[in-house]
């Protein structure tokens, strides 16, 4: 079941059937697909007006691997591409630590994941990762 705090937003009429058929999925491959389905679903709620044909939202396999992904740094490159204040557009990108390396041994390990994310927020301060 979707969790109440989900049903008061402003996609849940579109979101909530894709997330409860993802939670009812019976094997993998079911749940991938209402999986990519929401992230479209997501995806489509910002300005469909920064999209071109290269960014519009669209699910596919990557690098040839068996799962369903949809083309986030298209859309991420689009979205940020109207952002027209300077002090925005200054501020450095950080997302998942899954988006800057595809080290398993790195990504899968607690201690080499703060390391890493600490030399990407390397701004002098002891303990600032875990402030963030």
């Amino acid at each position: 079941m979707v969790r109440p705090r989900l049903r008061r937003t402003a996609c849940a009429g579109c979101q909530a059937p894709l997330l409860e058929r993802t939670l009812a999925a019976r094997d993998w491959k079911s749940r991938e697909a209402a999986l990519a389905e929401a992230y479209l679903a997501v995806a489509a709620l910002h300005r469909p007006a920064v999209f071109s044909a290269r960014s519009s939202p669209r699910s596919g396999l990557i690098f040839g691997r068996p799962f369903t992904v949809i083309n986030a740094e298209a859309i991420w490159e689009a979205i940020r591409a109207e952002i027209a204040d300077p002090v925005l557009r200054a501020l450095p990108v950080i997302g998942a630590l899954d988006q800057v390396t595809d080290s398993t041994p790195v990504v899968e390990a607690p201690a080499r994941a703060r390391r890493m994310m600490a030399g990407l927020f390397d701004d002098g301060e002891p303990g600032a990762i875990e402030e963030a």
